[in-house]
């Protein structure tokens, strides 16, 4: 592309030079009768001027073509990363899975690029790309040199699709014919905090911490399921915060075992009639289509949560979908063990998993006539994926909410989320729950020509009203122990109520944002009523969040969650929070914000109070770019404000 620049730059500087453009070396003397661009036809009359008339708008035909030409291959390779990401394999998958995929964005992403139907030659079976097997895509290409089959006639499914190697087939067979040792088995990673969570594509980011939530009740069915009978084997305990400290569970739990041969994984899904394949760090798990492969039934407990791969809305996701809706599966209230659903699903396996049968597609399926849906989404499909997304991100954390404590996730279970008015103002929005530097970002804001309403200033902004509803008079002074009381269900469900019919687009022409409690505790509004809002997030070390909000605002400072109706942090004493849980919901809030915000609407700013100095470098530039500014430069060069106060 940088050579494609530096041509088009010389072109520019030689636009009035016709023979330069022309690519002529001076074969026309161009001092005779050159017609201008305001000349008429009848004034270039004469046998030279009619040649150059032609060189010179030949030249600029091939300039323009030469431009048009650039253009494109710079919109080529934009369309070319945006299909490597559309095909980069999931992280978590890469070590254990890699070997199963094409290295789609080696050359496959590229193939797109090009179109599917009038593509080149890729490889060839004597290519160094099949015989030199690597580690991405090693097996999925031994899977291809054995079939026979050549590289540029596999299908888009077959490009897409995980695929096993003969000599894999045979082994899982085999030891699936030893005989069956378990019942049931669960055999992974059952809760690690990591940064899972990850749905790419049209659900976009969900928060890490649904990773945990998916394989929860996988967890919870082996604690009152699992019999001697059973296995379970929990490969994260370490770092498992409900059950680091509780193994074993039970007389069935070899997670502190140690290592035998007998008992590796594969081995463990042959010898068992059912597999517990909760979702993964997506939706679906590949556990379900590897214990397909070792004659084990998959048993799951919803199909939204763990096996919907096509909520990725990539082909991948839609690839792995197509084969899953073909898998016969239990269900944990009524698993029953068919030796006939068993053999079907091998077969399906088999016809679809590997190449041994050809390169099969899933009936209906045409992965080359949704290629440009899932590429070149048309507004309406991309509405609709965004309504797709939020649905999930609000499930995920009424879900999470509901886990760090039983009956939470109802103040967004009550709400239809249906605001009063939508604005298409580009407010900008702090999304940063108070208490994580906001007073500093409204100055730098400030110093960047917005308007800014900081709702615990003494001009306040049209929030407080919401306050009130949450925190209404008859409940008592919010910064006194005294005369206080609780919120009966009916006025929860009241306040729930005003909450969906305030009218947040309320809001003077010349305010451009807006900061600070309660903004962030009612955000999915803020967010509903201006979609095309600019979001600010600000961020903080969760115990020490918790620490300063307790200590600075007493009784006054809502719980992190969205519509706290009633709901502080030391009041009601009754249903007071732990420390721990309250940093679990501040930390949950992040994620939500990350997961409802596409990327080119959110800036992340981080932890102002943890930044080093060369992190704040840059950070007024970079601010200035995501609002789209040119500010002068000395305000550019300006350092990132830091202001404490009652909220900071």
């Amino acid at each position: 592309m940088q050579c494609a620049t530096n041509f088009v730059f010389l072109f520019a500087g030689f636009h009035g030079s016709f023979r330069y453009a022309a690519g002529l070396s001076g074969d026309v003397d161009e001092t005779q009768g050159v017609c201008k661009d305001d000349s008429s036809a009848a004034s270039c009359t004469d046998e030279i001027s009619l040649m150059q008339l032609n060189v010179q708008m030949k030249g600029r035909e091939k300039l323009h073509k030469f431009h048009q030409h650039a253009r494109q291959e710079e919109e080529r390779q934009k369309l070319e990363a945006g299909t490597h990401q559309r095909f980069k394999l999931p992280k978590a998958m890469e070590e254990r899975c890699a070997p199963r995929f094409q290295n789609l964005t080696e050359h496959l992403a590229k193939e797109f690029v090009r179109g599917y139907d009038q593509r080149g030659k890729v490889a060839s079976d004597d290519d160094d790309e099949i015989n030199n097997v690597t580690h991405i895509g090693a097996k999925w290409r031994q899977a291809v040199k054995e079939a026979g089959l050549k590289l540029e006639d596999i299908s888009l499914f077959g490009h897409v699709i995980p695929k096993f190697t003969a000599a894999e087939v045979t082994r899982l067979t085999e030891m699936s014919r030893k005989g069956k040792k378990y019942s049931y088995n669960f055999f992974g990673s059952a809760c690690d905090r990591s940064r899972g969570g990850t749905i790419f594509n049209i659900v976009g980011g969900l928060p890490p911490q649904s990773k945990r939530y998916r394989r929860t009740w996988a967890m919870n069915f082996a604690k009152y399921n699992f019999s001697a009978k059973d296995f379970l084997k929990v490969t994260d305990a370490k770092e498992c915060v409900k059950y680091s400290h509780r193994f074993p569970i039970g007389t069935f739990d070899r997670t502190l075992s140690p290592e035998d041969p007998e008992e590796g994984y594969f081995n463990v899904l042959a010898a068992s009639n059912f597999t517990l394949c909760p979702g993964g760090d997506e939706p679906w798990s590949m556990r379900v289509y590897e214990a397909v492969g070792a004659g084990s039934l998959p048993v799951i407990l919803s199909q939204d949560h763990d096996l919907s791969a096509k909520a990725r809305g990539d082909l991948f996701g839609i690839a792995i979908q197509a084969v899953q809706d073909l898998f016969h599966v239990g269900f944990t209230h009524n698993a029953t063990h068919n030796q006939q659903m068993v053999e079907e699903n091998r077969r399906t396996f088999i016809k679809y998993h590997t190449f041994m049968e050809g390169d099969n597609v899933p009936p209906g399926l045409d992965l080359d006539a949704v290629r440009n849906y899932v590429l070149h989404p048309s507004r309406e499909i991309s509405t609709s994926n965004r309504a797709k997304k939020e649905k999930l991100c609000v499930d995920y954390h009424r879900t999470g909410m509901n886990e760090i404590k039983p009956g939470l996730g109802k103040t967004l279970q009550d709400s239809s989320f249906q605001v009063a008015r939508v604005s298409e103002k580009p407010l900008i929005v702090g999304a940063g729950i108070g208490s994580t530097g906001t007073r500093s970002v409204k100055q730098a804001l400030e110093m960047l020509g917005e308007t800014v309403w900081h709702c615990q200033e003494k001009n306040g902004c049209n929030v407080p009203a919401v306050t009130n509803i949450m925190a209404p008079s008859y409940m008592g002074n919010l910064f006194s122990k005294k005369k206080k009381r609780e919120m009966s269900p009916q006025e929860t469900e009241s306040c729930l109520k005003q909450l969906s019919t305030f009218d947040y687009t309320d809001i003077p022409k010349n305010v451009t944002a807006i900061l600070d409690t309660p903004v962030a505790e009612v955000f999915l509004y803020m967010w509903r009523s201006f979609p095309n809002a600019r979001v600010i997030l600000t961020q903080r070390k969760a115990s020490e969040w918790v620490s300063s909000r307790i200590s600075e605002h007493n009784y006054s400072a809502f719980i992190p969650i969205q519509n706290p109706c009633g709901q502080f942090m030391e009041y009601p004493a009754s249903s007071k929070l732990s420390r721990h849980q309250l940093e679990e919901l501040f930390d949950l809030h992040t994620g939500f914000v990350k997961c409802m915000v596409p990327e080119k609407q959110l800036f992340d700013i981080g932890d102002l109070a943890d930044m080093k100095d060369d992190q704040k470098e840059n950070l007024m530039s970079n601010l200035a770019k995501f609002l789209g500014m040119s500010p002068p430069e000395r305000v550019i060069k300006m350092d990132f404000p830091h202001v404490s106060g009652p909220n900071e």
